[in-house]
């Protein structure tokens, strides 16, 4: 045991393993690590949806609710600038711990300049954001949350139609 987190050892894995600025290298790494550690992933199934979702309707601003350790910032974000250069991926992370490993893990791919992560809860943050239109939310965080985070992205008006 090295006394780290699971997070933590996906983090170092990364940077001993990885290609620095390099976003495949980065999520390959995360998930040769991940296939010896679970860890809450978004996972390659769920992820190609996704991808396919972004590749057809190419949103220009994405807001990614529950971040964890960056994987899915890193896959979407990645795909998303080779779309649009000038699109923007907001990563809402409640945790000051996943957030601080997804910063590094989003660095080290060399997305930093293209997502921005939010610390704190959602509902607290999201409208202090200043984010007036979203094209995409990926919702990805704690089950119970979903429901009332939903009605308050529709209150809020930000959802492009």
């Amino acid at each position: 045991m090295t006394g780290l987190s699971k997070e933590q050892e996906c983090l170092n894995y990364v940077q001993a393993h990885a290609k620095k600025g390099d976003p495949e290298s980065v999520l390959n790494a995360i998930d040769e690590f991940c296939s010896k550690n679970w860890m809450m992933n978004v996972g390659d199934v769920k992820g190609q949806i996704v991808e396919k979702q972004i590749q057809k309707h190419k949103p220009k601003v994405i807001v990614e609710i529950g971040g964890y350790c960056g994987y899915s910032a890193v896959r979407f974000a990645h795909l998303q600038r080779q779309l649009d250069p000038d699109a923007k991926y907001y990563s809402f992370e409640f945790s000051p711990e996943y957030a601080n490993i997804a910063a590094q893990v989003i660095s080290f791919a060399g997305l930093s300049n293209y997502v921005t992560i939010k610390v704190g809860p959602f509902d607290q943050n999201f409208l202090k954001s200043g984010l007036r239109q979203v094209d995409m939310f990926f919702i990805d965080h704690a089950k119970e949350l979903y429901l009332p985070d939903v009605k308050l992205i529709i209150d809020s008006g930000t959802l492009k139609k």
